[in-house]
C-alpha cells in the first residue's frame, strides 16, 4: 500500500508587525479550513509532525483542532469585520468521538512519542525556534500528538534579503528595520525572489547555505517515508520554502523552478505525496480549493 504524506503550509503570519511568527485572525481562519478539508477527505491520520516556529505550530493545533471536530477558536474574525463564513464549521460535523470522524491511530502519535532531536542554525529560521518546553504539541480534541521537527522550519527571510539582495545604502545597524518591517508585500517579494535566485544557486554546502537546507528538508521527508511504512498517512505543517524545496526536489526543478513555487505558495495550501515500491513521488501542489470555496478574502500568499 502507499503511504501519504500532507504537506501544509501555514496560516497567514503579521507581515509587517514587530513580530511576524504570529498566525494573523485571518491566519487562524484558514488553519481551520485545511482541517475540516482533511477530515472531509476522510484523511486518517497517523503521524503529525510541526516545524517549530511559532506560526506553524499555531497552525498544527487550530487544524488538527478543527480535523478532530472542534469549533474554530474564538477570537480571530473573518477579514474585513465581516462574521466568518459557516463554511469551515459546518464541514466539521460533530465533535462526539465516532461521529463520522476519521480514526486517528497508529504509529508514534498513538503512543505519544516525541520528535526527533534536531536544532535549525540561526541562518535558516525566521522567528523564535521554541516548543513551550513541550516535547509534544497537545491539541484540545485530537487524541495524539504534534511532533516538532526544526527541519521543517522556513528560512530566515530577512537574511537572505541582507546578503543576497542588493537593497541599497544600508543604514547602521542601530537604524535599521529588517526588511520584512520597512516595505510592502510586493516589494518585499521582489527582493525575496532575487535573494533566493542568489542563494539557490550556489553550491557552498555548509551552514546557512542552500544545500544543507536542502537535504535537512529532505532527509526528514526521507524519514517520515521510513517511519509510515506501508499504507500510513503524516500531515507535515511547515512553510513556503520547505514545502517548494520537497516539491522542486521531487519534480527535478532548478533554482527557477523553486523560486517560481515559492512565490504562489498559498497560505494554508497543501501539497500531497505518496511513496511506495516504485518511490516517493509529487502528486499534487499548493492545493487550495477548500480556500477558494470559502471565499477570495481567505486568500493570501504571506
Amino acid at each position: 500500500m502507499l503511504s501519504v504524506i500532507y504537506l501544509v503550509r501555514h496560516g497567514q503570519a503579521s507581515f509587517g508587525s514587530a513580530d511576524y511568527d504570529v498566525l494573523s485572525e485571518l491566519g487562524y481562519r484558514q488553519a481551520a479550513l485545511v482541517g475540516a478539508e482533511l477530515r472531509a477527505r476522510g484523511v486518517r491520520v497517523d503521524l503529525a509532525v510541526s516545524g517549530t516556529l511559532r506560526r506553524q505550530r499555531e497552525t498544527a493545533r487550530a487544524a488538527l483542532a478543527a480535523y478532530a471536530g472542534a469549533a474554530p477558536a474564538a477570537g480571530p474574525a473573518a477579514p474585513g469585520g465581516r462574521a466568518a463564513r459557516p463554511a469551515a464549521s459546518a464541514a466539521l460535523g460533530s465533535p462526539v468521538a465516532g461521529a463520522g470522524a476519521p480514526a486517528g491511530t497508529g504509529l508514534a502519535v498513538a503512543n505519544g512519542a516525541a520528535g526527533p532531536d534536531v536544532t535549525a542554525g540561526p541562518d535558516v529560521t525566521d522567528g523564535q525556534d521554541v516548543t513551550d518546553g513541550q516535547d509534544g504539541l497537545g491539541v484540545a480534541g485530537w487524541a495524539g500528538e504534534v511532533e516538532p521537527d526544526a527541519r521543517w522550519n522556513e528560512y530566515d527571510q530577512d537574511w537572505l534579503i541582507d546578503r543576497h539582495a542588493d537593497i541599497g545604502d544600508v543604514p547602521a545597524a542601530a537604524e535599521r528595520l529588517p526588511p520584512s518591517r520597512g516595505m510592502s508585500s510586493r516589494a518585499f517579494q521582489g527582493l525575496l525572489d532575487v535573494a533566493l535566485s542568489e542563494w539557490v544557486s550556489r553550491t557552498d554546502t555548509g551552514p546557512g547555505s542552500f544545500v544543507a537546507f536542502s537535504d535537512g528538508v529532505g532527509d526528514a521527508l526521507d524519514g517520515l517515508v521510513r517511519r509510515l511504512g506501508s499504507g500510513g498517512t503524516a500531515v507535515v505543517f511547515s512553510s513556503a520554502g520547505p514545502i517548494g524545496a520537497v516539491c522542486a526536489r521531487l519534480l527535478g526543478l532548478g533554482a527557477d523552478g523553486l523560486v517560481s513555487l515559492n512565490r504562489v505558495m498559498i497560505n494554508g495550501g497543501i501539497s500531497k505525496i505518496v511513496s511506495g515500491r516504485s518511490g516517493t513521488s509529487l502528486i499534487s501542489v499548493n492545493e487550495h480549493s477548500h480556500i477558494d470555496a470559502a471565499g477570495r478574502e481567505f486568500l493570501s500568499y504571506r
